[in-house]
């Protein structure tokens, strides 16, 4: 899938990869990526932009 992401930003032209965080597991903890996340920015020179999702209260 990383490779699929770098594929396709070169691809459409673009110049930021931007990933959805959901859930943990141990590498968000010590890291602040995902595996995904982690694999995408290990595989491209593109910047990657990791956005977690809302929490309660946000918006109000």
């Amino acid at each position: 899938m990383p490779d699929d992401l770098h594929a396709s930003a070169r691809h459409h032209g673009c110049d930021l990869i931007v990933i959805g965080r959901h859930g943990e597991d141990s590498h968000l903890r010590t890291t602040g990526l995902g595996p995904v996340a982690l694999a995408a920015a290990e595989r491209t020179r593109l910047p990657v932009l990791l956005v977690s999702p809302p929490t309660a209260g946000d918006g109000d």
